[in-house]
Order: structure tokens, then sequence, then C-alpha cells
């Protein structure tokens, strides 16, 4: 006896004993897919022309901002690669611009000062005598000095801001910088007016 699927329409074909059902299955349906799409279209390719560009912009550009970031980091690569400051002069000669020494106040120090009277009353005049010290492991610029000189009520009487020409000895060249790790005494004699003095700021700085 055949026995037919209604859902998948496989026949099954009983034989002798009931309870063995030998499937048969039956033709297989032709498989049909769907029509393929139109792709989708690819970008045109670039331009060999455009590609030329793009390498001639990137071969002027690259050397561009090399120079630029020597010039604009000069002072630190002069510090960090020593070796590389003749480079630095060279490119700076012809940019116009200069290799300074750096400029690092928080590593210049005041060690020690003392103010008090020099020579007899009548000249009114005063002695600082002030360590400055270089803690950083490369040269600097000298620093700038400032003395404020004060009465009993803090008002200021008189104030002295000294460039390094200005309190530098005749043997030390002040393009040569502060040598690292090192200390300077300063040794200023002041005229001060004739009026009683109580104290006295000091402090370097760059301008």
């Amino acid at each position: 006896m055949e026995v037919t699927c209604p859902h998948c329409h496989t026949i099954f074909q009983t034989e002798a004993s009931p309870h063995l059902i030998e499937p048969i299955m039956a033709e297989e349906a032709p498989i049909t897919f769907p029509e393929e799409t139109t792709p989708f279209l690819e970008e045109p390719p670039v331009r060999n022309t455009q590609r030329l560009w793009v390498i001639v912009t990137c071969v002027i550009a690259l050397p561009i901002f090399l120079l630029q970031t020597l010039i604009t980091w000069r002072v630190e690569l002069s510090v960090l690669s020593p070796e590389l400051k003749p480079t630095l002069l060279v490119l700076c000669e012809w940019a116009g611009c200069e290799v300074p020494l750096p400029h690092k106040i928080n590593l210049i120090t005041v060690e020690s000062s003392d103010m008090h009277p020099f020579g007899p009353a009548s000249d009114h005049r005063l002695q600082l005598v002030a360590t400055l010290k270089n803690r950083a492991s490369f040269p600097q610029a000298w620093p700038h000095l400032d003395l404020t000189i004060t009465d009993e009520t803090d008002r200021v009487i008189l104030r002295k801001v000294l460039p390094p020409s200005g309190y530098l000895p005749p043997h030390l060249v002040e393009t040569a910088g502060f040598p690292a790790s090192s200390e300077h005494v300063t040794n200023l004699i002041l005229g001060a007016p004739d009026l009683p003095t109580a104290g006295y700021r000091f402090h370097v700085f760059y301008p």
C-alpha cells in the first residue's frame, strides 16, 4: 500500500509488516534561484595624474614639515642633542632666527643673599652678595636680577632691575651662558636714598 505525505509529498510503501514503512522519495523539484541582481558599481580607479600629484605633494610637504619642526623646537633640540646645534645654526641663519640658550628659570635658584651698608653711613651705599645656582645639566642664559629695598612699613624705597651685563664681571662672557650645575656669586654695590631701610626682596627672572 502506498501512502503519500500531504506536506512533503513523500510516498511511503508498506510491505508484509505494517510497522515497517519504506520511504520512496518523490522526484526532486527543480531548484530555482532568484534572478541575479545588478552588481554594485565599483568606483572608478584613481587616475595616474591624481596619484602623481599626491606623491609630489608628499615629497614637497615632508621636508617643509621637518624644517618647521627643527626651527620650532631648536632650543630643546640643541639641549637634547648638542651635535645638532651647528645644523640648527645654519638653518636659523637661512630662516632669520636664532638658537638662544635655554631659559628654565625654575632650575636657577638663589642659594643665599645678604644686603648690608657699604662704607661710611654718609655714603648711603648698600652691598648685596647673592649666590646663584644653575641646577640644570646644561648651560642656560644668565637671568635678570630684581632687587627691591623697602622701609619699615614695607614701602618700596628703591627697585633695581639688572640685566646680565649689569652684574657679570668682565671675565665672564654673557653669550657663553650660565654653566651647567655651577654657582655664581654676585657682588653688587648700590647707591641708596637717604632713608631708613628695613628689608629687601631679591629674585631672578627671565624677561
